[in-house]
């Protein structure tokens, strides 16, 4: 009878022991699962921010797109409308041949004519500029410890970056920008800690910023 009960004691005893040892492993599990949804979680989020980014961005060059669409179409209205009249003066011209000794008519004909040639080449020269210059800027200035301040910037989104070291650090914005035409301004100031100070205007709204650290702050 006693050796029977020394077995059951046993059993038991050992039980008890398996018991205690697949707890911990459980538990081992469990963590390993939850960190493991937790890294997931962490990455569908920052998935989701670089969506959220690229869409942003690409909205943004859609409308910068329609914006130039827009301008291009107004500058050829323009330039149709210049070239009509240009056209007219010189039909004017061929039908009302000037007099001998020049009469006042014919010099305000000329006028007219150089008026328009002048409009015609501004345009091009307009159209030119906004074809040929990309949608990036630079800068700069110097301080009084002659240290090179460096800012590039997208002057349609307002995105900036500023140059240390070698590299671009982003600028942060507290707020997301819609599509504009912006500016950024580098000043040498020789009273402030920096050495320089930097502004940044959106130019159809009149918005602006100042550079605090890494951060635009907007004027309010």
């Amino acid at each position: 009878m006693r050796s029977r009960l020394l077995i059951l004691a046993g059993a038991l005893s050992l039980s008890g022991c398996a018991a205690t040892a697949v707890q911990p492993q459980a538990a081992a599990i469990s963590a390993e699962q939850s960190q493991a949804l937790a890294e997931e979680s962490a990455r569908a989020e920052q998935i989701q921010k670089d969506v959220t980014a690229l869409a942003g961005r690409m909205t943004a060059v859609q409308d910068r797109l329609l914006q130039l669409s827009s301008q291009t179409a107004l500058l050829q209205e323009q330039g149709q409308r210049v070239l009509r009249q240009l056209q007219q003066l010189r039909a004017q011209q061929a039908a009302q041949p000037a007099a001998d000794d020049g009469t006042e008519g014919a010099a305000e004909q000329d006028a007219l004519l150089e008026d328009t040639l002048d409009q015609v080449t501004a345009m091009v020269n307009d159209l030119t500029q906004q074809m040929e210059n990309g949608s990036f800027r630079i800068s700069s200035t110097y301080t009084d410890a002659g240290k090179w301040v460096l800012i590039r910037y997208d002057r349609f989104t307002g995105q900036s970056w500023f140059a240390d070291q070698g590299q671009w650090i982003d600028l942060e914005d507290m707020e997301q920008l819609p599509p504009s035409d912006y500016e950024v301004v580098l000043l040498r100031a020789d009273k402030d800690v920096k050495g320089y100070v930097a502004t940044r205007l959106d130019r159809q709204s009149g918005l602006t910023w100042w550079l605090k650290q890494n951060s635009w702050q907007p004027y309010e």
